[in-house]
C-alpha cells in the first residue's frame, strides 16, 4: 500500500484530500507545518508528497530543498493559492513534479496523484536501485539522486553488472566475460580505465565503488 504525506495548514482541504486518498486505498499522514512535516520525513518513507507552499512557519519550497539535499526521489505535487505563471514555473523549477493551483477540482487532483504514483510503481519494477542510484536498463539511463546521466554503452553495462552484484566482489575476469562478448579481449588496464570513468560520473558517490586489492571491485549498496 503506497503512502502519501499531505502538508497543508488548511484543515478542511487536508481532510478532503485524506478522504479521497483513503477511498483509493492509499495510506496518508497529514502535517500542518514545516516542522511537523520534517519530523514525518525523518522517520518514515513516503511514495508521494502533496505540498502547500504557504505554511505557518515558512515556504513549502524549504521541504523540497531538504529532500534534494537528502537525494530523495519521491515525487512532489505542489498545491498552492499562488496561481500566477511565475509562481508555477518557480515551483516546477525548484523541484516539484507537478503544480496544482488552488482551488482545484478533486477529479483533476486524483488524476495527477494517480499518474505520479504510477510512475513510482513503474520505477520500482523497471529499476535497479543502489542507495540513491537508480539504473533504468530499458531506457539506458542512470539517476544519481535527481541528476539524470546518459552513459556510454560499456560504462552503462559495467555499472549495471556491478549493481546487480552489489555488496559482492566482482573480478576483472567477471567483467571481461560478461561485458566484452564480441570476441574483443581487453586488458585489465582497460577495465580499470572504465572504472575510473564511472567513478568520475558518480561524483560524490564514488566511494560506493570500492577497489578490493588483488581481487577486483565491489559496489556498496
Amino acid at each position: 500500500m503506497q503512502k502519501v504525506l499531505i502538508v497543508d495548514d488548511n484543515f478542511d482541504l487536508s481532510r478532503l484530500i485524506h478522504s479521497s486518498l483513503v477511498d483509493r486505498a492509499y495510506r496518508t499522514k497529514s502535517a500542518a507545518t514545516l516542522s511537523q512535516a520534517f519530523i514525518y520525513l525523518t522517520k518514515q518513507k513516503f511514495d508521494l508528497l502533496i505540498l502547500d507552499r504557504g505554511l505557518p512557519d515558512g515556504d513549502g519550497l524549504e521541504i523540497i530543498r531538504y529532500l534534494q539535499l537528502n537525494q530523495s526521489q519521491m515525487p512532489i505535487l505542489m498545491i498552492s493559492e499562488r496561481t500566477s505563471l511565475s509562481d508555477r514555473i518557480e515551483g516546477l523549477r525548484r523541484g516539484a513534479d507537478d503544480y496544482l493551483p488552488k482551488p482545484f477540482s478533486m477529479d483533476e487532483f486524483s488524476l495527477k496523484v494517480e499518474k505520479l504514483l504510477m510512475k513510482v510503481k513503474h520505477i520500482q519494477v523497471d529499476t535497479l536501485p543502489c542507495g540513491d542510484i537508480a539504473i533504468f536498463p530499458r531506457l539506458g539511463i542512470c539517476k544519481f539522486g535527481r541528476r539524470v546521466v546518459h552513459l556510454r554503452k560499456r560504462e552503462f553495462e559495467i555499472l549495471v553488472f556491478l549493481i546487480k552484484h552489489k555488496n559482492m566482489i566482482v573480478t576483472r575476469e567477471m567483467l571481461i566475460d560478461h561485458i566484452w562478448e564480441d570476441g574483443e579481449i581487453p586488458t585489465y588496464s582497460t577495465v580499470d580505465v572504465y572504472i575510473r570513468r564511472i567513478r568520475i560520473i558518480m561524483g560524490s558517490r564514488r566511494k560506493m565503488l570500492q577497489t578490493v586489492r588483488g581481487y577486483g571491485y565491489v559496489m556498496r549498496g
